[in-house]
């Protein structure tokens, strides 16, 4: 990957000009890598420097390490300089860097965004309700780079769409598009379960919007058919439409009733070419109970094998927002028309971007843990497939363009490079992998407490946050220390001391390991 700043002057009269190569998409490393940036001097002049690296990390908080380099590079070549930093800590850091020569004819700056991330949990039951969206549909990213990343984020399944309107572009044709191909044998290359959209209009029916004739019912689910019959043995999972109800590609408003019958036109269809096949209905944005049960009124419940909705409540907590307290409403709805089905969460996350609705990286990474450990502590854990990826643009007053876990793939300084959610996801996939809830018998006001216990390492793991400020926490037990793991992976040993530890907890949420007898709050 090359990564030349957005700031680099383009006169024609600079004498030294530097490009960075780094070997590590977005510059995220991993505790097995070692930290490392290639340098690219070229030198358009007729004599020779002698310049100097001067360097500095810093976290959001304070400068980690600093250094120094020297070295020459001759008149009209180009040198290759390598920068290796030997670094601890994990999360996102700025590498900040001063070029320049003893006359001050050469003096370059920049800052260079990178991260350090655990290194990806191969296994684990839970994996499978760790999932990312990416958008490779709207031809955004690279399949090879965004997969990889999805990897290292520690998820078990990608979502993204596969458009009807592209599929079949001769009337009554369906091809599929290599595009389509490429992106799920790598997904599949790399272990990643895809989840396939079958959405929205096609040109040549009921006037390219969402359809409500018999002839758009018969050629949607020939579509349907065509994909899901390419891809048998290689994609099990498909949703049917996205966020019908509130008009994405459905621009005329046709109601529940009519996507009811789209269900039941395409799921047996479906079913009869692929037995196998797990079809998801619903896929409604927020939680919509009115939309949901008229669809269930119409007799929708038997054409799907689990319902999804996208519970956005940002700028509010998970908590805030009743995520859980939400599904357990249209659990109540279903058991009404027929029995509990699974809900999917195939939508939810948090913008970061400057303005109404906006949070900052910190909350954000926040908020990702707390939803994924209040899902795994639930009676019902669900897939959740974080929406999305990368961010989709890089106007930091734009909504829509600051959902990502990392940052845009184009037009960055460093292309993918990590937000703190990414590096939180990638944790909490670690932690949490192998996992199995425990019961806390015990409540408190304003602490959050979950418990589960480690399959792998026979082992608990505590997560704590506080729901309103900072809190002094008392741990008492008999073990003689305990592992304390921040949100960013950085792990500290906590010493005991008559049996007790106290720590602060506060809205971020933090990881601890060992046997815990008791909780206090002081």
């Amino acid at each position: 990957m090359i990564i030349t700043d957005k700031n680099i002057n383009e006169d024609k009269q600079e004498l030294v000009k530097l490009k960075l190569e780094s070997v590590k998409i977005g510059n995220i490393f991993t505790t097995n890598d070692p930290i490392s940036f290639k340098f690219i001097f070229d030198n358009f002049s007729d004599i020779s420097y002698d310049l100097k690296i001067i360097y500095d990390v810093f976290n959001d908080k304070k400068r980690l390490i600093n250094g120094k380099l020297n070295f020459r590079i001759e008149p009209k070549t180009t040198k290759h300089q390598f920068l290796e930093i030997s670094l601890e800590s994990n999360g996102c850091f700025i590498l900040k860097v001063s070029i320049s020569n003893d006359e001050k004819s050469i003096n370059i700056q920049r800052d260079i965004p990178f991260s350090r991330v655990l290194s990806p949990v191969k296994e684990g039951k839970n994996k499978e309700l760790f999932g990312v969206c990416t958008h490779f549909a709207q031809q955004k990213g690279d399949i090879e780079s965004d997969l990889e990343l999805v990897t290292i984020a520690g998820a078990g399944r990608t979502r993204d769409e596969m458009y009807w309107s592209l599929s079949e572009q001769r009337k009554g044709i369906v091809e599929i598009p290599i595009e389509w191909d490429r992106w799920v044998d790598k997904a599949v290359e790399k272990k990643l379960k895809p989840l396939v959209i079958l959405d929205y209009g096609n040109q040549f029916y009921d006037d390219g919007d969402a359809p409500y004739t018999l002839n758009g019912f018969e050629a949607f689910t020939k579509y349907a058919i065509s994909i899901v019959k390419h891809f048998i043995g290689r994609v099990n999972y498909f949703e049917i439409w996205n966020e019908w109800n509130i008009g994405y590609g459905n621009t005329k408003g046709q109601p529940p009733e009519v996507y009811s019958e789209l269900l039941k036109n395409v799921y047996p269809a479906i079913k009869n070419v692929n037995p196998q096949a797990f079809i998801i209905g619903g896929v409604v944005a927020r939680i919509d109970l009115e939309w949901i049960r008229k669809i269930l009124e119409k007799g929708s419940h038997n054409y799907f094998d689990a319902l999804s909705v996208h519970p956005y409540c940002y700028p509010a907590n998970p908590e805030e927002g009743h995520f859980l307290q939400n599904l357990d409403l249209i659990r109540d709805l279903m058991i009404r028309y027929g029995g509990v089905k699974p809900i999917w969460i195939s939508e939810i996350g948090w913008p970061t971007h400057e303005g109404e609705f906006g949070i900052s990286e910190t909350m954000a990474a926040c908020y990702l843990v707390q939803t994924y450990v209040l899902n795994l502590s639930s009676k019902f854990p669900s897939p959740i497939f974080w929406y999305d990826l990368q961010n989709d643009g890089v106007n930091e007053q734009e909504k829509e363009d600051n959902f990502g876990l990392l940052r845009c793939w184009t037009n960055e300084v460093v292309p993918y490079a990590a937000k703190k959610s990414y590096v939180a996801y990638n944790v909490m996939a670690n932690k949490l992998a192998n996992v199995e809830s425990v019961p806390i018998n015990q409540s408190y006001s304003n602490l959050r407490v979950y418990k589960f216990y480690d399959v792998d390492s026979n082992n608990n793991i505590f997560v704590l946050w506080s729901s309103n400020g900072k809190q002094k926490v008392r741990l008492k037990t008999k073990e003689g220390s305990l592992k304390l793991t921040d949100i960013l992976g950085n792990e500290k040993f906590l010493k005991v001391t008559d049996g007790i530890i106290d720590v602060i907890s506060e809205e971020i949420p933090f990881y601890i390991e060992g046997i815990i007898d008791d909780i206090q709050i002081m």
